[in-house]
């Protein structure tokens, strides 16, 4: 088959032969630079469309660091505050938790235990959300004996330090 155009080449004048490598080189010239052209071109765009993509991002990380500033400034105060039995018991007062409670005593580790007697479930449980607001604790063990009439004898041992 080949040698079939071999033969038509061939038989060409030396100037069509010429012309014929002429345009075999500029044919083939224009389609390299087609297919590296586009290649080129195409990964351009990706590296546009990254470049767009990061200054997006950029753009929404500077909105949004005051906000992240802000909640691990507010994460440190609370960690670093380190709270006492002192204000365990204004919270029970608060509450009026004060006629219920039987023991309420802080140990060396940081430990606080507080026993309720008879106590109502969702006034003690009210007090709890309010300490789980105001610092960061780990309850250790909690006990709650049910009385019956929404009565309840609870004993906390709660850490304040937390984790």
């Amino acid at each position: 088959m080949m040698e079939k155009y071999i033969t038509a080449y061939k038989n060409l004048s030396e100037e069509k032969q010429y012309w014929l490598k002429i345009a075999s080189i500029i044919l083939f010239s224009f389609i390299l630079y087609r297919a590296i052209f586009l290649y080129l071109h195409r990964q351009s765009s990706l590296l546009e469309q990254k470049i767009e993509n990061e200054k997006d991002l950029i753009v929404w990380v500077q909105g949004k660091s005051s906000i992240i500033r802000e909640v691990q400034k507010n994460k440190l105060n609370k960690i670093k505050k380190r709270y006492t039995i002192a204000d365990i018991e204004t919270g029970i007062k608060n509450f009026n938790l004060d006629p219920y409670v039987i023991v309420l005593r802080q140990n060396e580790d940081n430990n606080i235990e507080v026993s309720l007697q008879n106590v109502p479930f969702n006034l003690f449980y009210g007090w709890l959300l309010e300490l789980n607001q105001k610092t960061n604790f780990d309850v250790d063990t909690l006990s709650i004996k049910n009385r019956g009439k929404g009565l309840t004898d609870i004993i906390l041992n709660i850490n304040l330090m937390g984790s």
